[in-house]
């Protein structure tokens, strides 16, 4: 880290009114945030206004719902600033709701005593709820789904088996039919062939 801000000290103007550079430099330079508890109540409000855990993990739309948390806290007016992204504020929840899940199970183990409960542990507390509620809900709709697809494979399946069994019936009629024309021309043919004989035999 002293590195660059030894680097930064040294660039001319100049090369300072380069914003690309600029930027970067400045991301580097910037020390690491230190949360505090003011930053964890704010997190978590704010986790509760835009419901990440109401989108499927791992896709491109709860990524896009903890940009648009980090996005929030950096541009908060109080007194409290955030410098994070996307990765930083959703590590930083896990480690609070980990260190929530821990305590309760602390004071579970410890009988007669009463935990003092305060402002954090309620929006955690109602975090992991409705957490809990939505991917409940997610699952269901999955499963839904995936009946559904299922069901409509079913009937495609059915739908072209008897496309088939029809094909195969209207192939054997016609073959039955040319099975019989060709019978009946034989007969006349022989017919035709033994009156042309009889009426040899009685010019004869």
């Amino acid at each position: 880290m002293q590195v660059f801000q030894d680097f930064w000290k040294r660039l001319s103007e100049k090369d300072i009114s380069n914003s690309a550079l600029s930027l970067k430099l400045l991301f580097l330079c910037r020390t690491k945030m230190a949360w505090t508890y003011d930053h964890d109540i704010l997190l978590c409000r704010e986790i509760l206004v835009v419901e990440p855990y109401r989108l499927k993990a791992g896709t491109r739309d709860r990524g896009q719902a903890w940009e648009k948390i980090a996005n929030n806290l950096n541009s908060n007016s109080t007194d409290c600033r955030f410098a994070v992204n996307q990765r930083g504020v959703r590590d930083r929840y896990t480690i609070l709701e980990k260190a929530f899940k821990r305590k309760m199970a602390s004071e579970e183990r410890a009988s007669g005593i009463a935990a003092e409960v305060t402002e954090l542990d309620q929006a955690i507390e109602s975090i992991i709820g409705r957490s809990e509620g939505a991917q409940a809900e997610i699952a269901r709709s999955e499963e839904n789904r995936k009946k559904q697809t299922e069901a409509e494979k079913e009937t495609a399946e059915s739908v072209r088996t008897m496309s088939m069994e029809r094909l195969a019936e209207t192939r054997e009629r016609e073959i039955g039919e040319g099975s019989r024309k060709r019978r009946r021309g034989g007969v006349q043919s022989l017919q035709m062939e033994f009156l042309k004989e009889k009426s040899g035999k009685e010019m004869d």
